[in-house]
């Protein structure tokens, strides 16, 4: 996957409590700025269910001669569950 980069100005403290959080969990000073980003981001961004997916590409629906839900037609239950 590309990746672009970016230069942020941040205080002397910061980024000495960086360092040190680094060395106490064995990572990198880049390693803990993603993961808190991307931690950050998903509290207001939330990853896209299978549902959002479908409904966002329209396949909902889209396959033509088949029952609309096979899972409560009792047509298609034989022999399912059986030992």
């Amino acid at each position: 996957m590309p990746t672009n980069s970016i230069t942020i100005p941040v205080s002397e403290t910061l980024s000495e409590q960086l360092k040190t959080l680094a060395e106490l969990q064995d990572k990198s000073e880049h390693e803990l700025i993603i993961e808190a980003l991307e931690s950050y981001i998903r509290k207001f961004i939330p990853e896209k269910s299978c549902y959002d997916l479908a409904i966002e590409l329209d396949v909902i629906g889209s396959v033509v001669d088949l029952p609309t839900d096979l899972s409560t037609n009792p047509d298609y239950f034989n022999g399912f569950g059986g030992v």
